[in-house]
Protein backbone atom coordinates (compact mmCIF):
# COMPACT_ATOMS: atom_id res chain seq x y z
CA UNK A 1 0.00 0.00 0.00
CA UNK A 2 1.17 3.55 -0.69
CA UNK A 3 1.95 4.92 2.76
CA UNK A 4 1.31 8.57 1.84
CA UNK A 5 -2.23 7.59 0.89
CA UNK A 6 -2.52 5.76 4.22
CA UNK A 7 -1.39 8.88 6.12
CA UNK A 8 -4.11 10.93 4.40
CA UNK A 9 -6.68 8.27 5.27
CA UNK A 10 -5.60 8.38 8.93
CA UNK A 11 -6.05 12.14 9.02
CA UNK A 12 -9.51 12.03 7.45
CA UNK A 13 -10.61 9.22 9.75
CA UNK A 14 -9.34 11.04 12.82
CA UNK A 15 -11.32 14.15 11.92
CA UNK A 16 -14.45 12.07 11.43
CA UNK A 17 -13.96 10.37 14.81
CA UNK A 18 -13.66 13.61 16.80
CA UNK A 19 -16.65 13.42 19.22
CA UNK A 20 -18.54 16.65 18.57
CA UNK A 21 -20.71 16.28 21.71
CA UNK A 22 -17.66 16.14 23.96
CA UNK A 23 -16.01 19.03 22.15
CA UNK A 24 -19.12 21.15 22.63
CA UNK A 25 -19.26 20.33 26.35
CA UNK A 26 -15.71 21.47 27.07
CA UNK A 27 -15.18 25.14 27.88
CA UNK A 28 -12.20 27.35 27.05
CA UNK A 29 -8.92 26.47 25.37
CA UNK A 30 -9.24 22.80 26.40
CA UNK A 31 -11.97 22.43 23.81
CA UNK A 32 -9.42 22.67 21.00
CA UNK A 33 -7.11 20.21 22.71
CA UNK A 34 -9.95 17.68 22.80
CA UNK A 35 -10.75 18.39 19.16
CA UNK A 36 -7.14 17.97 18.09
CA UNK A 37 -6.37 14.85 20.14
CA UNK A 38 -7.67 12.25 17.62
CA UNK A 39 -5.90 14.02 14.76
CA UNK A 40 -2.62 14.14 16.70
CA UNK A 41 -2.93 10.46 17.61
CA UNK A 42 -3.69 9.47 14.02
CA UNK A 43 -0.78 11.56 12.77
CA UNK A 44 1.56 9.86 15.21
CA UNK A 45 0.31 6.44 14.10
CA UNK A 46 0.78 7.38 10.46
CA UNK A 47 4.32 8.58 11.13
CA UNK A 48 5.08 5.32 12.91
CA UNK A 49 3.76 3.37 9.93
CA UNK A 50 5.74 5.54 7.57
CA UNK A 51 8.95 4.80 9.51
CA UNK A 52 8.57 1.06 9.06
CA UNK A 53 8.83 -1.31 6.17
CA UNK A 54 6.71 -4.45 6.14
CA UNK A 55 9.45 -6.43 7.87
CA UNK A 56 11.08 -3.86 10.13
CA UNK A 57 12.71 -0.46 10.15
CA UNK A 58 14.29 0.56 6.85
CA UNK A 59 18.07 0.76 6.68
CA UNK A 60 19.76 4.08 5.93
CA UNK A 61 20.58 2.58 2.55
CA UNK A 62 16.91 2.00 1.74
CA UNK A 63 15.84 5.33 3.25
CA UNK A 64 17.85 7.17 0.60
CA UNK A 65 16.70 4.98 -2.31
CA UNK A 66 15.15 7.30 -4.97
CA UNK A 67 12.98 4.37 -6.07
CA UNK A 68 11.75 3.48 -2.58
CA UNK A 69 8.28 2.01 -2.90
CA UNK A 70 6.41 4.06 -0.32
CA UNK A 71 8.04 7.29 -1.50
CA UNK A 72 7.33 7.01 -5.22
CA UNK A 73 4.39 4.61 -5.62
CA UNK A 74 1.77 7.35 -5.86
CA UNK A 75 3.80 9.19 -8.53
CA UNK A 76 3.96 6.36 -11.05
CA UNK A 77 1.02 4.12 -10.15
CA UNK A 78 -1.92 6.47 -9.59
CA UNK A 79 -3.80 8.47 -12.15
CA UNK A 80 -3.17 8.80 -15.85
CA UNK A 81 -0.23 10.25 -17.70
CA UNK A 82 0.59 11.56 -21.14
CA UNK A 83 0.63 8.86 -23.80
CA UNK A 84 3.98 8.67 -25.59
CA UNK A 85 3.42 5.67 -27.84
CA UNK A 86 1.05 2.79 -28.54
CA UNK A 87 1.25 -0.58 -30.26
CA UNK A 88 -2.11 -2.33 -30.11
CA UNK A 89 -3.07 -2.80 -26.45
CA UNK A 90 0.44 -1.90 -25.24
CA UNK A 91 1.03 1.74 -24.27
CA UNK A 92 3.84 3.84 -22.80
CA UNK A 93 2.82 6.81 -20.65
CA UNK A 94 4.84 9.59 -19.05
CA UNK A 95 3.85 10.36 -15.45
CA UNK A 96 4.80 12.76 -12.63
CA UNK A 97 6.19 15.45 -14.95
CA UNK A 98 8.11 12.86 -16.96
CA UNK A 99 9.99 11.52 -13.92
CA UNK A 100 8.47 8.08 -14.51
CA UNK A 101 7.43 6.18 -17.60
CA UNK A 102 5.16 3.16 -17.45
CA UNK A 103 4.48 0.34 -19.88
CA UNK A 104 0.86 -0.79 -19.80
CA UNK A 105 -0.66 -3.92 -21.30
CA UNK A 106 -4.41 -4.38 -21.44
CA UNK A 107 -4.74 -1.37 -19.11
CA UNK A 108 -2.43 -2.78 -16.41
CA UNK A 109 1.02 -1.41 -15.54
CA UNK A 110 3.59 -4.07 -16.43
CA UNK A 111 6.86 -2.15 -16.11
CA UNK A 112 8.13 1.13 -14.67
CA UNK A 113 11.17 3.14 -15.78
CA UNK A 114 12.61 6.07 -13.84
CA UNK A 115 13.31 8.97 -16.19
CA UNK A 116 15.50 12.06 -15.99
CA UNK A 117 13.44 14.81 -17.67
CA UNK A 118 16.42 17.19 -17.83
CA UNK A 119 18.75 14.75 -19.57
CA UNK A 120 15.80 13.03 -21.30
CA UNK A 121 17.32 9.68 -20.40
CA UNK A 122 16.45 6.61 -18.31
CA UNK A 123 17.76 6.09 -14.78
CA UNK A 124 18.22 2.33 -14.98
CA UNK A 125 19.55 1.88 -11.44
CA UNK A 126 16.43 3.47 -9.92
CA UNK A 127 13.94 0.61 -9.60
CA UNK A 128 10.28 1.15 -8.71
CA UNK A 129 9.09 -2.47 -8.62
CA UNK A 130 10.19 -4.40 -5.54
CA UNK A 131 10.12 -7.74 -7.35
CA UNK A 132 12.82 -6.54 -9.78
CA UNK A 133 15.05 -5.60 -6.83
CA UNK A 134 14.44 -9.04 -5.30
CA UNK A 135 15.23 -10.86 -8.55
CA UNK A 136 18.46 -8.88 -8.97
CA UNK A 137 19.56 -9.51 -5.38
CA UNK A 138 18.84 -13.24 -5.71
CA UNK A 139 20.75 -13.41 -8.99
CA UNK A 140 23.96 -11.73 -7.79
CA UNK A 141 23.77 -13.42 -4.40
CA UNK A 142 23.56 -16.83 -6.06
CA UNK A 143 26.41 -15.93 -8.44
CA UNK A 144 28.66 -15.00 -5.50
CA UNK A 145 28.45 -11.31 -6.30
CA UNK A 146 29.20 -11.56 -10.03
CA UNK A 147 27.00 -10.06 -12.72
CA UNK A 148 26.00 -12.52 -15.43
CA UNK A 149 28.02 -12.35 -18.61
CA UNK A 150 25.65 -14.44 -20.72
CA UNK A 151 21.99 -14.10 -19.71
CA UNK A 152 18.59 -15.03 -21.11
CA UNK A 153 15.47 -13.10 -20.16
CA UNK A 154 12.16 -14.84 -20.81
CA UNK A 155 9.74 -11.95 -21.01
CA UNK A 156 11.09 -8.44 -21.56
CA UNK A 157 8.55 -5.78 -20.68
CA UNK A 158 10.52 -2.54 -20.40
CA UNK A 159 13.76 -4.47 -19.93
CA UNK A 160 14.13 -3.24 -16.34
CA UNK A 161 16.08 -6.24 -15.04
CA UNK A 162 18.53 -6.62 -17.95
CA UNK A 163 19.11 -2.86 -17.95
CA UNK A 164 19.99 -2.96 -14.24
CA UNK A 165 22.41 -5.89 -14.71
CA UNK A 166 23.93 -4.70 -17.99
CA UNK A 167 27.70 -4.18 -18.19
CA UNK A 168 30.26 -3.73 -20.96
CA UNK A 169 31.00 -7.45 -21.37
CA UNK A 170 27.38 -8.56 -21.23
CA UNK A 171 25.83 -10.82 -23.85
CA UNK A 172 22.12 -10.56 -23.08
CA UNK A 173 19.22 -12.05 -25.02
CA UNK A 174 15.51 -11.59 -24.36
CA UNK A 175 12.59 -13.57 -25.76
CA UNK A 176 9.44 -11.43 -25.91
CA UNK A 177 6.07 -12.42 -27.35
CA UNK A 178 4.81 -8.83 -27.77
CA UNK A 179 6.76 -7.18 -30.59
CA UNK A 180 5.05 -3.87 -29.87
CA UNK A 181 6.30 -3.87 -26.29
CA UNK A 182 9.87 -4.41 -27.46
CA UNK A 183 9.54 -1.53 -29.93
CA UNK A 184 8.10 0.80 -27.29
CA UNK A 185 10.77 -0.15 -24.74
CA UNK A 186 13.49 0.69 -27.26
CA UNK A 187 11.88 3.90 -28.47
CA UNK A 188 10.63 5.39 -25.19
CA UNK A 189 12.19 3.54 -22.23
CA UNK A 190 15.88 3.58 -23.07
CA UNK A 191 16.31 -0.15 -23.68
CA UNK A 192 19.65 -0.97 -25.30
CA UNK A 193 22.34 -3.64 -25.16
CA UNK A 194 19.84 -6.52 -25.27
CA UNK A 195 19.30 -8.75 -28.30
CA UNK A 196 15.52 -9.07 -28.43
CA UNK A 197 14.03 -12.13 -30.13
CA UNK A 198 10.31 -12.07 -30.88
CA UNK A 199 8.59 -15.33 -30.06
CA UNK A 200 7.17 -17.63 -27.40
CA UNK A 201 9.48 -18.02 -24.39
CA UNK A 202 8.50 -21.70 -24.23
CA UNK A 203 10.54 -22.12 -27.42
CA UNK A 204 13.66 -20.50 -25.97
CA UNK A 205 15.88 -23.48 -26.84
CA UNK A 206 15.11 -22.92 -30.53
CA UNK A 207 14.90 -19.12 -30.51
CA UNK A 208 17.94 -18.50 -28.29
CA UNK A 209 19.96 -21.72 -28.05
CA UNK A 210 23.00 -21.94 -25.84
CA UNK A 211 23.94 -22.09 -22.17
CA UNK A 212 23.57 -19.13 -19.84
CA UNK A 213 24.94 -17.82 -16.54
CA UNK A 214 21.48 -16.48 -15.72
CA UNK A 215 17.99 -17.24 -16.97
CA UNK A 216 15.21 -14.97 -15.66
CA UNK A 217 11.50 -15.72 -16.09
CA UNK A 218 8.94 -12.89 -15.93
CA UNK A 219 6.05 -13.71 -18.25
CA UNK A 220 2.35 -12.95 -17.96
CA UNK A 221 -0.67 -13.39 -20.20
CA UNK A 222 -3.60 -11.06 -20.80
CA UNK A 223 -5.17 -12.17 -17.48
CA UNK A 224 -1.94 -11.16 -15.66
CA UNK A 225 -1.16 -14.79 -14.81
CA UNK A 226 1.93 -16.87 -15.56
CA UNK A 227 0.81 -19.29 -18.33
CA UNK A 228 0.48 -22.77 -16.86
CA UNK A 229 3.05 -24.28 -19.24
CA UNK A 230 5.77 -22.34 -17.41
CA UNK A 231 4.79 -24.14 -14.20
CA UNK A 232 5.48 -27.64 -15.54
CA UNK A 233 8.42 -30.02 -15.27
CA UNK A 234 9.06 -30.01 -19.03
CA UNK A 235 9.77 -26.27 -18.92
CA UNK A 236 11.92 -26.64 -15.79
CA UNK A 237 13.99 -29.38 -17.42
CA UNK A 238 14.56 -27.16 -20.45
CA UNK A 239 15.81 -24.38 -18.20
CA UNK A 240 18.14 -26.73 -16.34
CA UNK A 241 19.61 -27.89 -19.66
CA UNK A 242 20.16 -24.29 -20.80
CA UNK A 243 22.10 -23.20 -17.69
CA UNK A 244 25.87 -23.27 -17.45
CA UNK A 245 27.42 -25.37 -14.70
CA UNK A 246 27.30 -22.44 -12.27
CA UNK A 247 24.19 -20.87 -13.81
CA UNK A 248 21.26 -19.40 -11.88
CA UNK A 249 17.53 -19.40 -12.60
CA UNK A 250 15.21 -16.74 -11.12
CA UNK A 251 11.46 -16.55 -11.68
CA UNK A 252 8.77 -14.06 -10.70
CA UNK A 253 5.27 -15.23 -9.73
CA UNK A 254 2.19 -13.45 -8.44
CA UNK A 255 0.62 -14.88 -5.28
CA UNK A 256 -2.43 -13.98 -3.23
CA UNK A 257 -5.42 -15.45 -5.06
CA UNK A 258 -6.28 -19.16 -5.14
CA UNK A 259 -5.34 -19.41 -8.81
CA UNK A 260 -2.06 -17.51 -8.41
CA UNK A 261 -1.08 -19.59 -5.38
CA UNK A 262 -1.87 -22.82 -7.23
CA UNK A 263 0.32 -21.81 -10.18
CA UNK A 264 3.19 -20.78 -7.92
CA UNK A 265 2.94 -24.02 -5.93
CA UNK A 266 2.83 -26.10 -9.10
CA UNK A 267 5.90 -24.28 -10.44
CA UNK A 268 7.72 -24.75 -7.14
CA UNK A 269 7.22 -28.53 -7.30
CA UNK A 270 8.41 -28.65 -10.92
CA UNK A 271 11.43 -26.45 -10.33
CA UNK A 272 12.44 -28.30 -7.18
CA UNK A 273 12.25 -31.62 -9.02
CA UNK A 274 14.38 -30.31 -11.87
CA UNK A 275 17.02 -28.51 -9.79
CA UNK A 276 17.04 -30.48 -6.54
CA UNK A 277 17.04 -27.32 -4.42
CA UNK A 278 14.81 -24.28 -4.70
CA UNK A 279 14.67 -21.07 -2.67
CA UNK A 280 11.82 -18.57 -2.50
CA UNK A 281 11.68 -14.93 -1.38
CA UNK A 282 8.43 -13.09 -0.65
CA UNK A 283 8.37 -9.64 -2.21
CA UNK A 284 7.64 -6.68 0.03
CA UNK A 285 4.63 -4.47 -0.77
CA UNK A 286 3.70 -6.50 -3.87
CA UNK A 287 1.90 -9.83 -4.16
CA UNK A 288 4.87 -11.65 -5.68
CA UNK A 289 7.18 -14.53 -4.89
CA UNK A 290 10.62 -14.89 -6.47
CA UNK A 291 12.09 -18.37 -6.93
CA UNK A 292 15.84 -18.95 -7.34
CA UNK A 293 17.64 -22.17 -8.22
CA UNK A 294 21.12 -23.29 -9.19
CA UNK A 295 24.67 -22.45 -8.06
CA UNK A 296 24.19 -23.83 -4.54
CA UNK A 297 22.13 -21.11 -2.86
CA UNK A 298 22.16 -17.36 -2.30
CA UNK A 299 24.87 -15.67 -0.22
CA UNK A 300 23.49 -12.44 1.25
CA UNK A 301 26.94 -10.98 1.93
CA UNK A 302 27.88 -11.43 -1.72
CA UNK A 303 24.71 -9.67 -2.83
CA UNK A 304 25.46 -6.77 -0.47
CA UNK A 305 29.06 -6.49 -1.71
CA UNK A 306 27.89 -6.51 -5.33
CA UNK A 307 25.24 -3.85 -4.70
CA UNK A 308 27.80 -1.62 -2.98
CA UNK A 309 30.29 -2.10 -5.82
CA UNK A 310 27.70 -1.39 -8.49
CA UNK A 311 26.15 1.58 -6.70
CA UNK A 312 22.67 0.09 -6.42
CA UNK A 313 20.53 2.41 -4.29
CA UNK A 314 18.64 -0.42 -2.53
CA UNK A 315 19.70 -2.78 0.27
CA UNK A 316 19.82 -6.51 -0.63
CA UNK A 317 19.41 -7.46 3.04
CA UNK A 318 15.86 -6.08 3.01
CA UNK A 319 14.98 -8.36 0.08
CA UNK A 320 16.81 -11.53 1.16
CA UNK A 321 16.13 -11.71 4.89
CA UNK A 322 13.04 -13.88 4.37
CA UNK A 323 14.52 -16.09 1.68
CA UNK A 324 13.64 -19.71 2.51
CA UNK A 325 14.28 -23.17 1.13
CA UNK A 326 11.20 -24.66 -0.53
CA UNK A 327 10.46 -28.04 1.02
Amino acid sequence: MAKRSLCALCAVTATALAPTEIIAAVEGPSRWAVAAAPLVAAGAAALALNALDEDGAASDWDQSDPGRWKSVYDAWALGRGAELGRRGSTIVESRANNKWRVLLRHGSIQSVTAWDPVENAPRHSVIANEYIKTMACCAVGARRGALPTKALFLGLGAGTLPSLLLHENADYVAVELDEGAAELATEYLGLQGVDVKIGDALDHSTIAPGRYDLIALDVYDETNNVPIQFCDRAFADGIANALSDDGVFVANFHVGSADEDARADRAARAYQSAFGELLAAPVRYQGNRVFVAGAGGVVEADAVAAAERLGWPFDPRSRLRRLERVS
